[in-house]
């Protein structure tokens, strides 16, 4: 009994230290995290002063130790920082600076790639009932679109790194085919479902714009493959009063989606008689 005892009193012991000890862990990890990414007072402009291999480092550590959708809003913040850091050409401060490093390269696509799926989580996951829906969806929209084109990097436009311009495109174009298999399309469904198909309208006019600005994005990397013509058809041309909401309030994507030849393209999978029963039975 003596014997038996003691051993639980270990037990108790080791589960209780080891208990301690990552909550010292945690609240260490978020005092480097908030010194790193200062709080932001609203409608504030983003300030990029910490390094961006720190930026990189310590955005390895949240994805990887802490539950970004359990604490939501230091991610969006941190999100800012990393967005307002693409309008940097200084590779210092740019976080795509940290890419350029060969001692980081692998690992910062590796978490980049979770940041985009974890916006895109949370994107489908927004809640129509919140006051600030549209202002809350533009924002992840905007992440999706900054990570996933390298024109809206500045340090891309470098005349030193113009060699490099077909690998950053290429890395793009990796970065928005992990999206797609990680439920980007899906995501994007719940978004235009809750912003055009219920009783209100939420969207705006520029955000109904990059929204389908990204729904695209992966369909035109591919070359339009019959893949990704078949998840924009489930996934987007399916919503409710689309195309009449884009008619009605930015008709110009209506004239982007004629100049790619989008409907045409539909169309010809959907002539294929296996393929209408398939789209016909999924919808």
């Amino acid at each position: 009994m003596e014997k038996q005892r003691s051993e639980n009193v270990v037990k108790i012991q080791t589960a209780v230290r080891g208990w301690l000890a990552r909550l010292h862990t945690k609240r260490l990890l978020l005092q480097r995290f908030d010194s790193t990414f200062p709080e932001l007072s609203e409608n504030s402009e983003v300030v990029v002063s910490s390094p961006a291999v720190q930026m990189f480092k310590m955005a390895k550590l949240f994805i990887f130790l802490l539950d970004p959708r359990k604490d939501e809003v230091r991610f969006e913040r941190m999100m800012k920082y990393l967005v307002a850091s693409l309008n940097e050409d200084n590779p210092k401060l740019s976080f795509v600076g940290v890419f350029l490093n060969k001692e980081f390269s692998v690992a910062w696509i590796k978490v980049v790639k979770n940041l985009c799926t974890v916006s895109s989580t949370i994107l489908g996951n927004i809640s129509a009932n919140i006051p600030n829906f549209n202002k809350k969806v533009s924002f992840y929209v905007l992440v999706l679109i900054n990570f996933t084109s390298p024109n809206t990097w500045k340090i891309s436009k470098s005349k030193a790194l113009a060699a490099l311009a077909p690998h950053l495109t290429q890395l793009c174009h990796n970065i928005t085919g992990h999206l797609v298999d990680s439920g980007l399309m899906a995501d994007l469904k719940l978004v235009l479902l809750k912003g055009l198909a219920s009783s209100k309208v939420l969207l705006k006019k520029t955000t109904l714009s990059a929204i389908n600005n990204l729904c695209l994005r992966p369909v035109i990397y591919s070359g339009f493959s019959s893949k990704l013509v078949s998840l924009y058809i489930l996934n987007v041309l399916c919503v409710p009063t689309l195309v009449h909401q884009l008619q009605a309030m930015s008709p110009e994507i209506l004239t982007m989606m004629r100049s790619n030849e989008v409907l045409k393209h539909s169309i010809r999978l959907l002539n294929q008689e296996q393929q209408l029963r398939i789209h016909f039975n999924a919808l």
